[in-house]
């Protein structure tokens, strides 16, 4: 058994596809803009994140669709 296949056993890609998308996105990077923009009475702030948060998320699951399509 070669690296990658103990990899992809051990690994499973939809867990670290969660795993990325929901724990570190959702709950590490959202909730910490969240926390951010609740200290400021800047309406703005909350604008942005709104609008930049979905698209930075998008973003970085493609690149680990992208990545874990490579390991198959």
């Amino acid at each position: 058994m070669t690296l990658k296949e103990a990899i992809i056993k051990v690994i499973d890609e939809e867990g670290l596809a969660e795993l990325v998308g929901v724990d570190l996105m959702d709950g590490v990077v959202k909730k910490k803009l969240d926390e951010l923009v609740l200290d400021t009475n800047n309406s703005i702030d909350d604008a942005l994140v709104a609008m930049i948060y979905p698209i930075i998320k998008d973003a970085v699951m493609k690149f680990i669709t992208t990545e874990l399509g490579k390991l198959k």
